[in-house]
């Protein structure tokens, strides 16, 4: 349940969570951010917005870039409570 990041947003401000990485052969790092919907996100760019969950991974210790994402995404929620 991603949305109970947003429940740490001040009240009346809106927010989408962007999801950024660097995936490389040896090691994944994601990094979630809660983003303005106006603001501009570019590609190459560091996201705008409050960083909300990050994490390493490294890659050895699993089935692909699918499996690492899922995994953060579920550690991530499971900070946010």
């Amino acid at each position: 349940h991603a949305h109970s990041w947003l429940h740490r947003m001040p009240p009346g401000k809106e927010a989408v969570l962007v999801l950024v990485g660097d995936c490389g052969g040896t090691n994944t790092r994601l990094q979630l951010y809660a983003v303005s919907p106006s603001a501009t996100v570019t590609t190459g760019a560091k996201a705008p917005g409050d960083l909300v969950y990050e994490k390493h991974y490294l890659n050895a210790a699993y089935g692909g870039f699918e499996e690492v994402v899922k995994l953060f995404l579920k550690e991530a929620n499971a900070s946010s409570t």
